[in-house]
């Protein structure tokens, strides 16, 4: 294959990456049918984060053991089932940490093998189960469901108590005269170095960096901010929210996230990532807001370039004048059921 045809196939690849949406937790149990008929529609392919299904298998096993939440179970039941058939059929849910660096091409040194296609396979049984209220849950999915909610919970927990020791009250020197957005930037290039030799990437794409560059400036934004925590200046942190933050590993892949959840929107562009404009809300990616390309090098920081940073309020408005559109647009050959 001639230089020239590499190129073309990588462009060919791109294109194709950035039509497929990640959806997060908020999309799926708050996102109307109507808007994702629209996206598919549009030619977009939606896809599922692992981090959703994370989430969501807590929630099950959760409610499951207290009779007091079987509406709440039943509305997951019946939200799963009815986006399910929307979902890309070959691969309906998108990977993150270790599946994302193999998915690309790369490998973990000084690891064993990972097999992913097992945990494709795993993970969509999990998923599928999730919306299974009549059947009891197999067995092996049933163990993965439990595995992913004892990740989610240790890994939020673990992630404070990080922050808390690693920036306490007594670390005021770190934050003296640099602003968030620089100290976002140099805890990324610090984390940068470290991975590069943790995580290995073809040379002939993007480097660790620069695939997760949203996820390590947010993660450094938060070290910043568990100090203000810390020393009372900030409300006190949630571990949910550190899982959250797994949501921008997507964009190490070249896809686009969409997401409801507006706080975290506004840390990716206060971070001052060139990646913020592939984190989408539903509304915006409708609006034709979203991105040409992949999340990288001269195009990421073309797009960011001419992004401004969004406040969750007009978001907000904005998803609710979206919905009534789309709704008035495709409500009548939207097929009836859960929306």
């Amino acid at each position: 294959m001639s230089r020239r045809e590499r190129r073309q196939e990588k462009r060919q690849a791109a294109a194709e990456r950035g039509r497929r949406l990640v959806l997060d937790t908020s999309c799926v149990r708050g996102t109307s049918r109507p808007i994702l008929h629209h996206l598919r529609d549009r030619g977009f392919s939606l896809v599922v984060s692992t981090t959703a299904v994370s989430e969501l298998a807590v929630h099950r096993i959760r409610a499951s053991q207290n009779s007091s939440d079987a509406t709440a179970l039943d509305r997951v039941w019946k939200r799963i089932r009815a986006i399910r058939e929307l979902l890309d059929r070959e691969e309906p849910i998108a990977p993150t940490h270790a599946g994302v660096i193999l998915t690309v091409g790369g490998r973990i040194a000084d690891a064993p093998p990972f097999d992913l296609a097992f945990w494709r396979a795993n993970i969509t049984a999990a998923w599928n189960a999730l919306a299974d209220e009549t059947n009891p849950i197999p067995a092996p999915a049933l163990e993965s469901l439990r595995r992913i909610a004892s990740y989610v919970e240790d890994t939020g927990a673990d992630f404070v108590r990080t922050m808390a020791f690693g920036v306490g009250p007594d670390r005021t020197d770190v934050f003296d005269g640099v602003d968030e957005r620089q100290f976002a930037r140099l805890c990324a290039d610090d984390m940068g170095r470290l991975w590069s030799r943790m995580y290995l990437v073809p040379d002939d794409g993007p480097d660790i960096r620069e695939r997760f560059d949203a996820w390590m400036r947010v993660s450094g934004l938060h070290g910043r901010r568990a100090h203000e925590r810390a020393t009372g200046r900030r409300r006190r942190f949630e571990p949910n929210h550190a899982t959250d933050l797994t949501l921008l590993h997507h964009l190490a892949e070249g896809l686009p996230l969409v997401t409801r959840d507006y706080e975290l929107i506004e840390e990716v562009d206060a971070s001052g990532s060139f990646q913020a404009p592939w984190v989408r809300t539903p509304g915006e990616v409708v609006e034709g807001r979203l991105p040409l390309g992949l999340p990288f090098g001269q195009n990421g920081r073309k797009a960011l370039a001419q992004h401004r940073r969004r406040r969750r309020a007009d978001l907000h408005a904005l998803d609710a004048a979206i919905e009534v559109s789309v709704r008035d647009l495709v409500g009548a050959t939207c097929p009836q059921g859960a929306t």
